[in-house]
């Protein structure tokens, strides 16, 4: 551990926060949406499947938010400490 160099920790970090980070800040940017405009219910009930789908946020629409979201600063974090 003490021959290892400061990039390859650095690395490590942004490997880890690359994975959880995501999904935090797309978990919050979706509450925070859905909290001004809620999914809305149908006021009818139907047979069909799309209505189950639609009525709840899935997992990789939170994490594709989060991409989208922190992919910038990913970026800009990889260009200034990594290359």
């Amino acid at each position: 551990m003490r021959h290892t160099s400061n990039e390859a920790w650095l690395f490590l970090l942004l490997v880890v926060l690359a994975i959880v980070m995501p999904f935090i800040i797309g978990l919050v940017v979706v509450k925070t949406y859905r909290r001004f405009k809620p999914i809305e219910q149908a006021d009818t009930d139907s047979v069909s499947i799309m209505s189950s789908i639609e009525s709840k946020d899935s997992f990789f629409k939170i994490l594709f938010v989060g991409f989208l979201v922190s992919s910038p600063i990913f970026y800009g974090l990889y260009h200034s400490f990594l290359a």
